[in-house]
């Protein structure tokens, strides 16, 4: 009885040591990927930064009118710094689904494929434009024109 519960014990451990051999690959890789990802992300933002603060990105900002839409929307932060934190989580979001691809792990391939999608001008005035808050409601015995008509 003994000798059969240590066969089964050894077993598993084998298993375990082939199952892990087959694994490990792929979390290095993940572990790189997530690593070059963050750094990369980090130099790129703080890159982005300064030369936005070298071509006075933030006084031009301003007469744009992108600082009040962005005061209006609760940030505080100059837009330099808030174009260095797009850039820093744009990369940082492409290289963490690449290193969910590197696991090879079934059916996140349809979930990392969202994040691969370059960014086109059409994304770019789409999130331009959710920054943006929402109309002044209408109160209630306002007459409203309606254009559509």
């Amino acid at each position: 009885m003994t000798d059969m519960w240590g066969d089964l014990v050894w077993a598993a451990l084998a298993d375990l040591k082939t199952r892990l051999i087959l694994v490990l690959p792929g979390i290095l890789a993940m572990l790189t990927l997530a690593v070059v990802g963050l750094v990369g992300a980090w130099i790129a933002a703080r890159v982005t930064r300064r030369i936005a603060q070298a071509v006075a990105f933030d006084r031009r900002a301003e007469s744009w009118g992108i600082v009040a839409q962005l005061n209006r929307a609760g940030v505080q932060k100059p837009p330099s710094q808030v174009l260095g934190l797009i850039v820093f989580w744009s990369i940082l979001v492409l290289f963490l689904s690449m290193a969910i691809d590197a696991l090879a792990i079934p059916g996140t391939g349809r979930i990392t494929e969202i994040f691969k999608c370059p960014l086109s001008p059409a994304h770019f005035i789409f999130y331009v434009n959710s920054l943006q808050p929402a109309q002044e409601q209408v109160k209630p015995g306002t007459k409203v024109l309606n254009t559509l008509q």
